[in-house]
């Protein structure tokens, strides 16, 4: 039975400490082999080499499964339904294992040769020492390691007879529980670093989406304030950022720069006859047919209320009167259904190309002029300046 059998996510904390745990092991059992190296070779001085090779074989036997149980385990986090198996096989290998190393120091004290068992128990003490980093993210591996480690110097200690046999026996029990109790803290203290990265890392993309949507939001307010809420062109003072940014792109480009101002014939009759449903609709329409005609580059702003102003910029806008022409036809040309009648409309437009030394208002003021020209020489026409 595991934590998900339920529909309970698993902890993240457990996850991250059974993988670090993991880790540790892994290298741990990898490392291993100079302490046990060390001490078969001290043994065959005093010992069958028959029963050293044995018990080296051994331990590598054990070493290299908690080396493929900590494998097996180290991708936890994608596979937390192995968490407790895990947890469970580390656990029983690092007992055998310990076990197993433990039994060299029983294995000297029987021969009776005190220097090297002298020795043996302080490499095995050493081993439980640093033990501690590498299992104190979980206690029972720890003691079940550490048992199997001690439990055979402590019984190797009963066995003497020697006025100071019993000492091996006290340092046996003393070890084992000084390792326990160093071993819960540093446990303690790396689950409080797991849970401080947890929670940084929570703060930081808590910030991090807070910063995304007020981002957003700021882009969103931007885009409204700049453009017109019906028809979605940019307002006056957008366009007049934007013409500056043109000005300087003309100015090193050395390309055309020119301006169209686009007026509704007889807006106010469609309005009064038909209501402003009819109106909002002329002017969506009147944009989406301006907008075919030009380029991306090309700026088109709302004006007024029924006036537009558009930015051409280079290429073919050289040539205005010709860009202007084809935005009067694509408006004349089809009429617009509404409420089950066809509404006929047309525009007057004036252009205006930019001069040497005019700054925005001038050359507006100049298409005005010239859309006034258009209008009151019949309207539907284009008058340049």
């Amino acid at each position: 039975m595991n934590e998900t059998d339920f529909g309970r996510p698993p902890d993240p904390l457990r996850l991250e400490v059974t993988r670090r745990l993991a880790e540790r092991e892994l290298q741990s059992a990898l490392s291993s082999f100079l302490g046990y190296g060390l001490q078969a070779y001290l043994a065959l001085s005093v010992l069958p080499k028959a029963l050293v090779w044995g018990w080296l074989g051994l331990m590598l036997l054990l070493e290299g499964c908690n080396a493929a149980i900590a494998w097996w385990g180290r991708p936890v986090l994608k596979h937390p339904a192995r968490m407790r198996s895990y947890l469970r096989l580390q656990t029983l290998g690092l007992l055998l294992s310990g076990s197993c190393w433990g039994l060299s120091a029983l294995a000297l004290a029987m021969q009776g040769d005190i220097l090297l068992y002298a020795i043996n128990v302080f490499v095995l003490v050493v081993v439980g020492a640093f033990s501690i980093h590498n299992l104190c993210l979980y206690l029972p591996a720890l003691a079940c390691f550490n048992l199997g480690l001690m439990l055979p110097v402590a019984l190797s200690g009963l066995l003497q007879t020697q006025p100071y046999a019993g000492f091996s026996t006290a340092a046996a029990l003393f070890s084992f529980l000084m390792i326990l109790l160093y071993g819960h803290g540093a446990g303690r203290a790396t689950r409080r670093e797991i849970q401080t990265r947890f929670a940084m890392q929570s703060l930081t993309q808590e910030l991090m989406r807070k910063n995304k949507d007020l981002t957003e939001a700021y882009q969103l307010i931007e885009e409204q304030a700049a453009h017109d809420s019906l028809t979605h062109c940019l307002n006056r003072r957008a366009l007049r950022q934007r013409f500056q940014k043109l000005q300087e792109r003309r100015r090193s480009e050395d390309v055309f720069l020119g301006a169209l101002m686009i007026d509704v014939d007889h807006f106010k009759q469609i309005n009064d006859r038909h209501g402003h449903a009819a109106g909002d609709l002329v002017l969506l329409t009147l944009v989406a047919r301006i907008k075919e005609q030009l380029r991306a580059i090309d700026l088109l702003a709302r004006w007024g209320g029924e006036e537009f102003l558009c930015l051409v910029f280079g290429g073919e806008g050289g040539n205005l009167p010709a860009v202007a022409e084809r935005i009067r036809a694509a408006v004349a040309v089809l009429p617009i259904p509404f409420e089950g009648e066809y509404l006929y409309v047309t525009v007057s437009i004036g252009a205006a190309r930019l001069r040497e030394g005019e700054d925005f208002e001038a050359l507006v003021r100049r298409a005005d002029e010239a859309l006034y020209r258009a209008k009151a020489g019949g309207r539907d026409q284009v008058q340049a300046d």
